[in-house]
């Protein structure tokens, strides 16, 4: 999939979204169903991911992920991360060896409407680093074909075809913008602080954060 225009991204997310609010199915029921969790509450603790392991396509190598905590600019953030696998030839990975390369994360309402879209420092998801041109151009094909068994594949695949959807939506606007943001921010604060690695301080943690508006 490569970079679509507007008018058809639209049309394309109009769809998914009608799609998922006709069946009655939950975006957030769907991640958590096998949690079994009291109250449908999902607890406030950024170790737990729903699903446990996370949704992983091995074959396209996308990934992600939802849970719920505190954050730099939330007390309660309910959220996904959108991860791609892949194997950068300059690292010399062994044969079938990946690297989750992080996008961003997409903000949830309870009732799991999208509010926004926010950008993380390295340190919160380890993953390998790359340039805001870079990691969209990483995206651009984004999409969960066919999860793997335990990991994804017993939800109904019309929410990955919302997430996918709304991706590619904002993938070349508000999203590219954050992560261009994001690296101006990084630049800067690497020239005012030479001698710390800005990527691993724990004092960062969110470089930006984008309001969204599915209504169209």
């Amino acid at each position: 999939m490569r970079q679509l225009d507007s008018r058809l991204l639209r049309e394309n997310f109009l769809k998914a979204d009608n799609a998922l609010r006709n069946s009655g199915i939950k975006l957030i029921d769907e991640l958590t169903k096998e949690a079994k969790l009291k109250d449908k509450r999902i607890p406030k603790d950024e170790v737990l991911h729903f699903p446990a392991d996370d949704v992983i396509d091995s074959q396209s190598g996308c990934q992600y992920f939802l849970h719920r905590h505190s954050s730099e600019y939330a007390e309660d953030s309910l959220h996904i991360h959108f991860f791609r696998r892949w194997s950068p030839p300059e690292l010399n990975l062994a044969d079938g060896d990946t690297i989750p390369t992080h996008l961003a994360a997409l903000e949830l309402s309870p009732e799991g409407e999208p509010l926004g879209w926010f950008t993380v420092n390295q340190w919160i998801v380890g993953d390998y680093w790359q340039t805001a041109e870079g990691t969209v151009a990483l995206f651009e094909d984004w999409m969960i074909n066919q999860s793997d068994e335990g990991r994804g594949d017993l939800m109904n695949p019309i929410c990955h075809e919302w997430l996918v959807a709304l991706m590619q939506l904002h993938l070349h606007g508000t999203i590219a913008d954050l992560l261009e943001e994001r690296d101006q921010k990084l630049d800067v604060m690497v020239d005012q602080n030479p001698n710390i690695n800005v990527l691993e301080d724990r004092s960062i943690e969110v470089f930006g954060f984008k309001s969204i508006n599915t209504t169209l």
